[in-house]
């Protein structure tokens, strides 16, 4: 991935990936009393709850202990009542194995986004970096979780000193350490965009850190604050730590309304003694109890129209006055199974992340068509494991969206499988397909238009359902806007990222490469053709629509031999190429990344660059390049020559071509009268004119061997040539040519 350095406005610099969307979350939407968690007041108010001070914007107070301002989220790798048998038995003065990670963004903080999260074993996997090995000298671990998130942590002790428990002030940027200077980076991401900024500073707090004896780390524990812009991200990585409270509570949960959630809530002392709990931010109508033996429960049913997110924090505390806090994201939405009440949205980007979501399949809905307008099953329709669900878009004005669904199969249940995703206007009962694609699909939106959204998917533990805007379509997005290609060489360089799916284009053949001797056919008989389209035959399976296209013609002035070729792309740009117009489009041939094809004087040719369900479109740069096609011409002379002796007879000819190339002649010399006949075959080294000969001996009868004779005969030849400067091109050559047979030895 090629990145770029951004500067920010206090001089620090940012690393961006080129093709990421640079955008910033608006960060936890959770309320309590009314207070968003992400305004100023929110942010102080939970805060406050956590026992932490109202820090001051963009930098890191003086002489604060960390671990009262950092949140301390705890979480234990394996069932309560088994741990309770082990801590107790050992008699440890604190709990081991607990793994989690925790970053508190501040509204604008640019590698957070703004945003609070909480992870432990159950979201993902925190592990050692395995391209950068921990040492007593510093820490490299890394978090990976489901829809492409990804952090990496780094903290390293000044050169030439261990990393051991302490508080580290002054930390830089790990890769600019110079003496007495320790190093902390953290970066990452979700959805796959890496964030990071070359220009921090920080400090951190390391809580335990052990290594086994192979020198392996086995266990850390440390708190951390990263200034990026004058902004902070603190957080909390525990790596299978050592902690005196543990808190047993889920993560993410997703809630109906109308119907209700409830969960428990464990938690232990070192000596396995239960605490006391208490929870934070509950939404409106949510109840927590404290059993008093160190179980809780949390219960609610939202009601309508209470849709959004929550953020509870839930706090134990032990006898001896230990603490600790998990925290559990809650997610408010409608009946979403339901036509009736999907989950709307008006504003881009979107994202909604579902936990658990309840997926059953309804009598009514709808399949979308294949962009031919013939039924094709995928997504396919819903079945007694497969349901759908519905979200709705309203877009403030026009343009370009793509809506892409992701999930996650459940640890008990069968694989998710396909996801599909399509796109309706209208009401229900008489909704009108605009969209039908795989995991993603394309459509313009018109300001005020209700887009209904249907998500096709198998019982899964997460749906990930994503919307964003696309950067306006090129020029050449439809077949009758079509590029048109001048003289040769041509070059093109464009932004297909807001490229189109318009109905009834052809789909391209990513699956079937170029294949020259392949009957291109109009009816489906060869591998990678469907039917006839309105535009022209569909190629690829059924999996392949909704694949974004742009076009480009060619008409050359003389038969040339074309290539095109988009390896100089940064996405795979199939190539398709046709002959023939609308309506009646005859493939040619097929390639991911280069493709020749012979094109005639004055016919119009069509040339689609397509992308790919995962990579509809980026950079695209297309080359055509060409040469006069090679031409070939076989000539056989009137007179040969027969050997009476043997009865074999040598016929002569000329073969041009107009460049250097190698031809292949084969055929068979036929006496009809006498019915005798016989093969003959010769390789030519072409330049411009070169003459051939071949000696053709007669076929052996069952009564043996048979004889020419002196007096006319037919020579059925055909050649190919391939030229020496370009093996793709090929130009063939046959004919029927009378011979007359005239006795003398061969010379």
């Amino acid at each position: 991935m090629v990145s770029v350095k951004a500067p920010l406005s206090d001089g620090a610099t940012v690393v961006r990936p080129c093709v990421a969307r640079q955008s910033v979350g608006s960060g936890v939407r959770s309320r309590e009393r009314g207070i968003p968690v992400d305004s100023p007041a929110g942010e102080g108010y939970f805060r406050m709850l956590r026992g932490q001070p109202i820090p001051g914007r963009g930098s890191l107070p003086g002489n604060v202990d960390m671990r009262k301002r950092a949140p301390r989220p705890a979480r234990v790798l394996w069932p309560v009542s088994l741990l309770m048998i082990l801590w107790i038995a050992a008699g440890s003065a604190s709990l081991a194995g607990v793994t989690s990670l925790l970053l508190d963004s501040e509204p604008g903080e640019f590698i957070g986004e703004g945003q609070f999260t909480f992870y432990t074993p159950d979201d993902g996997t925190l592990q050692l970096q395995p391209f950068i090995p921990s040492t007593t000298h510093d820490v490299h671990l890394e978090f990976r979780a489901p829809f492409s998130v990804h952090w990496s942590l780094n903290f390293a002790a000044p050169p030439q000193e261990a990393l051991a428990v302490g508080t580290y002030e002054g930390a830089v940027p790990v890769f600019r350490q110079g003496r007495g200077q320790p190093g902390l980076g953290v970066g990452g991401g979700r959805d796959g965009i890496a964030r990071g900024c070359l220009n921090t500073s920080g400090r951190f707090e390391v809580k335990q850190i052990d290594f086994d004896p192979g020198g392996v780390l086995a266990h850390f524990r440390a708190t951390f604050e990263q200034v990026c812009g004058g902004l902070v991200l603190r957080g909390e990585v525990r790596f299978d730590a050592d902690v005196p409270v543990v808190l047993q509570a889920p993560t993410h949960l997703t809630a109906v309304e109308g119907r209700e959630l409830s969960f428990g809530v464990r938690g232990l002392d070192t000596q396995g003694n239960p605490v006391a709990l208490e929870a934070t931010g509950l939404p409106p109508g949510a109840s927590f109890s404290d059993s008093g033996d160190g179980t809780g429960r949390f219960a609610w049913t939202p009601a309508v129209g209470q849709a959004g997110p929550f953020l509870l924090a839930l706090d134990g505390e032990s006898a001896g006055g230990d603490t600790d806090v998990v925290h559990t994201h809650l997610d408010a939405i409608p009946d979403f199974d339901d036509f009736d009440h999907p989950i709307p949205f008006t504003t881009l980007p979107f994202v909604s992340v579902v936990y658990n979501p309840e997926i059953s399949p309804a009598a009514d809905d709808p399949i979308c068509p294949s962009p031919s307008l013939e039924p094709i099953p995928v997504p396919l329709p819903p079945g007694p494991d497969r349901g759908s669900v519905w979200y709705a878009y309203t877009p403030a004005e026009n343009g370009g969206v793509q809506v892409t669904a992701q999930a996650r199969s459940r640890i008990d249940g069968p694989p998710v499988g396909l996801v599909g995703v399509s796109v309706f206007t209208g009401e229900r009962g008489a909704l009108e397909p605009r969209a039908c694609g795989g995991p993603a699909a394309r459509f313009t939106a018109v300001a005020g238009l209700t887009y209904h959204i249907k998500v096709d998917v198998a019982p899964a533990s997460q749906l990930k359902v994503s919307a964003v805007a696309l950067p306006p379509p090129p020029a050449n997005d439809d077949f009758d806007a079509a590029t048109v290609v001048g003289t040769l060489p041509f070059s093109d360089a464009i932004d297909t990222r807001g490229a189109m799916f318009e109905p009834g284009e052809p789909r391209h053949c990513a699956q079937a490469p170029q294949d020259p001797g392949q009957d291109p056919g109009t009816g489906g008989e060869g591998p990678g053709y469907g039917g006839q389209g309105p535009i022209g035959p569909p190629f690829g399976s059924a999996s392949s629509r909704q694949v974004t296209n742009v076009w480009y013609s060619y008409a050359p002035p003389e038969g040339m031999r074309v290539t095109v070729d988009t390896s100089g792309s940064n996405y795979a740009a199939q190539i398709t190429a046709f002959s023939g117009g609308r309506g009646a489009l005859v493939p040619l041939g097929c390639d991911p990344a280069r493709l020749s094809f012979t094109a005639l004087a004055d016919q119009t040719y069509q040339v689609m660059i397509a992308g790919s369900l995962s990579a509809h479109g980026d950079l695209l740069q297309v080359l055509f390049t060409g040469m006069p096609a090679l031409r070939i011409q076989v000539a056989v002379d009137a007179v040969g020559a027969l050997d009476p002796r043997t009865g074999t007879a040598l016929i002569r000819g000329m073969a041009r071509c107009t460049r250097p190339a190698r031809i292949v002649l084969d055929g068979r010399l036929r006496q009809e009268r006498r019915r005798v006949q016989g093969g003959f075959e010769a390789v030519v080294a072409c330049d411009g004119a070169t003459p051939w000969r071949a000696e053709v001996t007669p076929d052996r009868s069952r009564n043996g061997p048979r004889r020419f004779a002196i007096g006319p005969a037919e020579a059925v030849f055909r050649a190919v040539g391939v030229p020496d400067d370009n093996p793709d091109d090929a130009a063939v050559d046959g004919d029927r040519a009378p011979i007359s047979l005239k006795g003398g030895p061969p010379r």
